[in-house]
C-alpha cells in the first residue's frame, strides 16, 4: 500500500487504527502560508466519527496536533508533521479475528503480500487513515486560498429521490410485465421454439466473438472521456447492443427478434448509464412508455402476421404487394 503521493506537495500518511495515533508529514508546502490549530481542526471535525448512524460510532475528538513546520502562525517551507492521537483505540475488541480474516476488508491483501497483518481494526487499511489525508487537505486549502485567492473549493451531496422511482419502474416494465406480455403473446399465438436462422450456427458464434472483440476495442477510447465509477462496463453494454442487433438480423421469426430489440433497448440504456451520470426522470419514464408501446403495437403486429399467413416467419412479407 502507497503511503506517499504527489509531486510538488507530498503528503505521507502514518499510524494504525488502533495503534498510538494516526497524521500525515507533509512536504513541499511553500513558506509564509497562515495556518493555524482551527484551520486542520474545522475540517477534521468535519470527518469525526460518531456523527451519524451510518458510520462507526467510535468517539474520538481528533484533536489535531502540529508537531513541525510551523513558527509564528506561519508555515516554514519544511515538513509540517501533524498528529492525531488515538483515545477511543480497543484492539482487544477484535481478538476473534487474530486468526479470521476480517470479511471486505484488507486482511487478506496485506497478509499475502506482506505476510504479516494487523488485524486489529484493519490497522493501515482503516477509515481511520483518512485523517492524515483530511488533515493534508486543509493544509492544502490554505495554500490554494494563499497563492490563489479566486479559487474555491466546493462540494455538496444532494439527495435524487427521482432514482428510486426510476429503479421501481425499470423493476415493474423490464422483469414483471414485459416478460409477462411476451409470455402471453406466445402462448395465444401458440408458438413453437423453432430454430430458424439466416446463416448456420458456427458462423453465428463466430461473428458474436468478433463483435465482442470489436466492442470492448471501441468502448476503450470512449470509457475513457467518461468519469463516472461504472465507464468499464461500456464494453459490456455495446457488445450487448452489438449481439442484440445480430439477433434481430439473423433470424427469421418474429419472436425472437422482439427479443432481441428489447435485449437493444436494455444495452443502449446500459450504455447511457455506463458513460454518464443517469438520465433526468423525464427522459427515462419517455423511454419505458416508448417500450411499452412498442411492445403492444408489436403483439397486434403477430397478431395480425398470424392471421394472415398462419405463421410468424418473416419471409412471408415478401409476398406482400402494394394495394393487396
Amino acid at each position: 500500500m502507497g503511503n506517499t503521493f504527489g509531486q510538488l506537495f507530498r503528503v505521507t500518511t502514518f499510524g494504525e487504527s488502533h495503534g498510538g495515533g494516526v497524521g500525515v508529514v507533509i512536504d513541499g508546502c511553500p513558506p509564509r502560508i497562515a495556518l493555524s490549530d482551527s484551520d486542520i481542526q474545522d475540517e477534521l471535525d468535519r470527518r469525526r466519527p460518531g456523527q451519524s448512524k451510518i458510520t462507526t460510532q467510535r468517539k474520538e475528538p481528533d484533536r489535531a496536533e502540529i508537531l513541525s513546520g510551523l513558527f509564528e502562525g506561519q508555515t516554514l517551507g519544511t515538513p509540517i508533521a501533524i498528529l492525531v492521537r488515538n483515545e477511543d483505540a480497543r484492539p482487544e475488541a477484535y481478538e476473534s479475528m487474530r486468526e479470521t480474516w476480517r470479511p471486505s476488508h484488507a486482511d487478506f491483501t496485506y497478509e499475502a503480500k506482506y505476510g504479516i497483518r494487523n488485524w486489529q481494526g484493519g490497522g493501515r487499511a482503516s477509515a481511520r487513515e483518512t485523517v492524515g489525508r483530511v488533515a493534508a487537505g486543509a493544509v492544502a486549502r490554505r495554500v490554494l486560498a494563499t497563492l490563489f485567492p479566486k479559487i474555491e473549493i466546493v462540494a455538496y451531496v444532494t439527495h435524487q429521490p427521482h432514482l428510486y422511482g426510476s429503479s421501481a419502474l425499470t423493476l415493474l416494465l423490464k422483469v414483471f410485465v414485459l416478460p409477462w406480455l411476451l409470455h402471453r403473446l406466445i402462448n395465444q399465438l401458440d408458438v413453437r421454439w423453432e430454430f430458424e436462422t439466416l446463416i448456420n450456427v458456427p458462423t453465428t458464434m463466430i461473428i458474436g466473438i468478433v463483435l465482442v472483440v470489436f466492442a470492448f476495442n471501441l468502448a476503450v477510447p470512449i470509457s475513457q472521456l467518461a468519469s463516472t465509477v461504472t465507464r468499464s462496463t461500456l464494453g459490456i453494454a455495446m457488445a450487448s447492443v452489438l449481439l442484440s442487433f445480430l439477433m434481430m438480423i439473423t433470424r427469421r421469426k418474429a419472436i425472437p427478434q422482439v427479443i432481441g430489440f428489447l435485449a437493444m433497448e436494455n444495452g443502449l440504456f446500459f450504455a447511457a448509464t455506463s458513460a454518464t451520470y443517469g438520465m433526468p426522470m423525464v427522459v427515462e419514464l419517455g423511454i419505458a412508455l416508448d417500450v411499452l408501446v412498442g411492445m403492444l403495437i408489436l403483439g397486434v403486429f403477430f397478431f395480425q402476421i398470424r392471421e394472415q399467413f398462419d405463421s410468424l416467419d418473416l419471409k412471408h412479407l415478401e409476398k406482400l404487394k402494394e394495394g393487396e
